[in-house]
């Protein structure tokens, strides 16, 4: 069995879970484990043994990010997302992602930016293409899922706002650059 999912209100639950982990290894092949959070971001942790939490999902509980986290929790680490690889921080030049924290902390400065998952994931995106243009098709399969053809302003939107929180100008952008085929990264 790859995946066994127990969910109980007994906040006790996932720490016996934890102490008898040994009477799980004999049924389960991964050491993935999910732990209701409480607190101000309510929710559920993903957990790997030696890893600490490496997903978080939050309340409301959607099963489709649910199955997401838990697909991407089995992958081998050459097909996980960079974030998830160890990558933990990434020199975008003005700017150090902090992948996991999803904070940007300016560079030579104590400025953090919190940003979202999505952000997060548009930024990643464009670090692996730095040598080039990232198209807004690739942006969008990539970061939503969304296949060739849909109309959508979402990236926009989501790169409108990006712009504004880390843009001196957000009217004239200089880091986070559109171009003809797409958009571009300038980490320099």
């Amino acid at each position: 069995m790859d995946t066994l999912i127990l969910y109980t209100n007994s906040p006790s639950f996932f720490s016996e879970i934890k102490a008898k982990k040994s009477l799980l290894d004999s049924v389960l092949e991964s050491d993935l484990l999910i732990e209701r959070k409480e607190g101000k971001k309510e929710g559920f942790a993903l957990e790997r043994e030696g890893e600490g939490v490496f997903h978080e999902i939050q309340k409301p509980l959607r099963l489709g990010k649910m199955i997401d986290a838990l697909h991407v929790s089995l992958l081998d680490d050459q097909h996980k997302p960079l974030f998830l690889r160890g990558m933990k921080e990434i020199d975008l030049g003005q700017y150090i992602l902090l992948s996991r924290e999803m904070i940007l902390k300016k560079t030579g400065s104590d400025q953090e930016i919190i940003v979202t998952e999505k952000e997060r994931d548009m930024l990643m995106c464009l670090y692996n293409s730095l040598s080039h243009t990232i198209k807004k098709e690739t942006l969008l399969e990539d970061v939503w899922g969304y296949k060739k053809g849909i109309e959508t302003h979402t990236l926009e939107t989501h790169i409108y706002r990006l712009r504004q929180k880390v843009e001196v100008d957000p009217s004239n952008p200089t880091w986070i650059v559109t171009t003809e085929e797409g958009y571009k990264l300038n980490c320099v």
